[in-house]
């Protein structure tokens, strides 16, 4: 491939904050945002580190559209991806007349999602799925959902 790439501006949202000067000195600082897992819930489970971004509000980043769509990944890379457009000056214009992409990378994604997706069909029945969680059991669907939402 020829075509050049421009990473244009940078979005995160982390245990320790949504900035990445935040994110870059807790790191340099050596914080870390793992903690011991409590083991009496997590039965046959080998990991004993966790993390979380207990204090992520979708809501103060993602206005305007309803929420319900996006599952917890989603809204989080939704968010990320409004901080990092808005951190590269680009705007609703701008967005209309380029092409631009997203790359995502993600371990589990919306694992949670899609588990309990399939635990609520197996369990209780297919009538008790809600439609609009099947959207977010496929593995691109933070990925996807956060395109439709920026546009």
């Amino acid at each position: 491939m020829k075509a050049r790439v421009a990473i244009t501006g940078i979005g995160v949202i982390t245990s320790f904050g949504d900035s990445p000067e935040i994110l870059h000195s807790a790191l340099c600082r050596g914080e870390k945002a793992s903690y011991r897992l409590d083991h009496s819930r997590l039965e046959d489970c080998s990991c004993t580190q966790g993390g979380s971004i207990s204090s992520f509000e979708p809501e103060s980043y993602l206005k305007g559209k309803p929420l319900r769509p996006l599952d917890r990944t989603g809204r989080i890379v939704a968010a990320a991806a409004k901080l990092a457009l808005e951190n590269s000056g680009w705007n609703p214009d701008l967005l209309r007349k380029h092409d631009v992409g997203l790359v995502l990378g993600t371990m589990f994604g919306s694992a949670h999602t899609i588990s309990e997706f399939d635990r609520r069909g197996l369990t209780e029945g297919p009538s008790y799925v809600s439609p609009m969680d099947f959207a977010n059991t496929v593995l691109n669907a933070a990925a996807g959902q956060t395109a439709i939402w920026h546009n």
